[in-house]
């Protein structure tokens, strides 16, 4: 740490909802405070992250921030007398209306160091409005991927490259690895929110493509969200209520992890699929769709398999061979988790954050 400046970080993240952002943020500010910084978050007054971050005694302040906040001026200023309390040298800004106002209040407040953590997987729109924001306020973008930073400046540019840092998302638990499950049935994996984005439909023709080569095989999905009710009415149309399985909400998904064969994330984009990074550190091999990040993670024909985006026919084939090929399927889960350790960890991820925010 250096000690010649302003070392109080402030995470600002004011999503209601749980998700990956706010999985990034609460792990974050864990990290930070473990390596000795002071950490503060300002989160959404009924959202998971202020209960969480409570839970891990991280001091946290209420706010909530709206779409067109950084226009209202008692808004902004209320802000920024918030921000000065905690006088940090380094914000880290969420959603693109925390960007927005955050933004504009800790320029006020006299932050020096003003971060926007982006983690969607798609362009920016370039209008006047961000462009001022990317322009004069921050100083720097985090971004979750190589995919994400180079689809922030895909129709302007918004900020200079070397002001748009990579830092992965890193996974807080490093598992060992006890005597995995052993089943008669081919188990394969999904989690995630049931939601378009993460396209568990594509899991429901892929279960149609099974039956007709194999019996002996379950597809477990792991999760809830919008989507469950339409998803379990297309499973029991198409009479697949013994092969594919909506689990629900796993709390801990350690067990899930061990009892799987093969992880399929058929995610239409990503930013960073982290529940594809986490199932690697169980020595499982991944098949995902050949978009957006995916290719980062997913060392093709490795530590998985890469297919055309929506092709289920190459991902039925890929699956296939998994389970055909138990000696390979082992070894690429071996690939799957040493690539996972090397890249992807916790440790490596703060190290780097701090690199960004210190040399910034």
């Amino acid at each position: 740490m250096l000690m010649d400046q302003n070392n109080t970080i402030l995470f600002f993240n004011t999503n209601k909802s749980w998700g990956g952002g706010e999985k990034w943020h609460l792990e974050m500010a864990k990290a930070f405070v473990n390596k000795g910084y002071v950490v503060h978050v300002f989160a959404h007054k009924s959202g998971e992250l202020l209960k969480r971050s409570q839970q891990e005694n991280i001091p946290v302040t209420a706010v909530i921030v709206g779409k067109l906040s950084f226009a209202n001026p008692a808004k902004i200023y209320s802000l920024t007398q918030q921000i000065k309390k905690v006088n940090p040298g380094t914000i880290i800004l969420n959603l693109p209306s925390d960007m927005k106002a955050g933004g504009l209040a800790a320029k006020k407040a006299g932050v020096s160091r003003i971060f926007y953590r982006r983690g969607t997987a798609l362009p920016v729109k370039p209008h006047w409005i961000n462009r001022y924001f990317f322009q004069h306020i921050l100083t720097g973008v985090i971004a979750n991927s190589q995919k994400t930073k180079e689809l922030i400046n895909k129709n302007n540019s918004l900020i200079p490259n070397d002001k748009i840092h990579v830092v992965y998302n890193g996974i807080e638990y490093i598992p060992d690895l006890p005597a995995k499950n052993t089943s008669d049935t081919f188990i394969i994996g999904n989690a995630g929110r049931l939601v378009a984005q993460k396209g568990q439909d594509y899991l429901i023709e892929l279960g149609k493509l099974l039956s007709a080569d194999i019996e002996d095989f379950q597809i477990q999905i792991a999760g809830d969200g919008p989507l469950k009710n339409q998803l379990q009415t297309s499973i029991k149309q198409h009479n697949l209520s013994g092969k594919v399985t909506l689990t629900g909400f796993q709390a801990n998904l350690s067990v899930f992890y061990q009892s799987i064969d093969v992880f399929v994330l058929p995610s239409r984009w990503e930013g960073f699929g982290y529940v594809m990074a986490e199932a690697m550190l169980y020595q499982v091999p991944v098949v995902a769709f050949d978009i957006s990040s995916n290719p980062e993670i997913i060392q093709d024909g490795e530590t998985g398999f890469l297919c055309p985006m929506g092709d289920i026919q190459k991902v039925k084939e890929a699956i296939l061979y998994l389970k055909d090929n138990p000696d390979k399927r082992i070894e690429m889960g071996e690939n799957a988790r040493q690539w996972a350790l090397e890249n992807f960890t916790m440790e490596k991820s703060v190290q780097k954050l701090e690199n960004i925010i210190f040399s910034s």
